[in-house]
């Protein structure tokens, strides 16, 4: 026999569709986490982030020139914020 799954204490009271409803708006809806040091796009700008308060959704981050010179330090929420895609220069590793 199997297992019954765990109830969402959340969920009580709601029917089966609402149920499902509120599980996907829940876990779609938390925002991403990043660590301090850790590098992020920002507006289209490449940056650093020198303060981070992840419980908040507030980080601060150092924007920086194509010279790797200091531009601006700006406030960001996780929404603002994206982390930089890798380039890839045609190779594959296994």
């Amino acid at each position: 026999m199997g297992r019954k799954p765990r109830r969402n204490p959340f969920c009580d009271g709601l029917s089966g569709e609402e149920e499902r409803n509120y599980a996907l708006t829940v876990t779609t809806q938390a925002p991403v986490r990043f660590e301090l040091h850790e590098p992020v796009v920002c507006a289209g700008r490449k940056g650093t982030i020198v303060d981070a308060y992840p419980d908040a959704d507030k980080y601060t981050v150092e924007l920086f020139d194509e010279d790797g010179d200091t531009v601006d330090i700006v406030d960001c929420t996780s929404r603002q914020l994206e982390r930089p895609k890798r380039a890839s220069y045609g190779r594959t590793f296994t």
